[in-house]
């Protein structure tokens, strides 16, 4: 079979095995008996909990996923818990779980560098926190 064949075949059957999956009744909540509020499902887990350091290193892109121009400067790595902080105070911000980091350079310069840091936090509220400080009152801050 030629290449193509088996990636459609892989393709395929994947998308069955999801399709059973999906349609399974099980998933569907069960009304109450006589007809009253379906059963609510257990909450999800925070994203938090799920998202290990090689999904956060995925995240970031590589070469020939950027703008054109940009390249991969060294390699991706694993953030260190002061590098999500906005003080230079080598501290770690509250709720700091993990990281990732890449630089960027552009036309294989680096005057023109682009830094993509993804820094994961406990709970939404310290994420947020730890963002509006590294914010502060610039507006140009995205």
């Amino acid at each position: 079979m030629s290449r193509v064949r088996v990636a459609l075949v892989a393709v395929l059957a994947g998308t069955a095995a999801l399709a059973a999956c999906s349609s399974s009744s099980s998933d569907k909540p069960e009304s109450a008996s006589g007809g009253g509020k379906p059963v609510s499902s257990p909450a999800p887990k925070p994203i938090t909990k799920n998202l290990s350091q090689a999904h956060l290193t995925q995240a970031l892109l590589g070469d020939g996923e950027v703008l054109p121009g940009y390249t991969v400067h060294d390699s991706k790595s694993v953030t260190e818990g002061q590098y999500c902080n906005e003080a230079d105070d080598d501290s770690i911000p509250k709720g700091w779980v993990r990281g990732s980091d890449v630089n960027y350079e552009y036309n294989g310069s680096t005057i023109n560098m682009a830094s993509l840091d993804i820094c994961l936090f406990d709970t939404a509220d310290e994420a947020h926190s730890a963002y509006t400080a590294w914010k502060g009152d610039e507006t140009s801050k995205q």
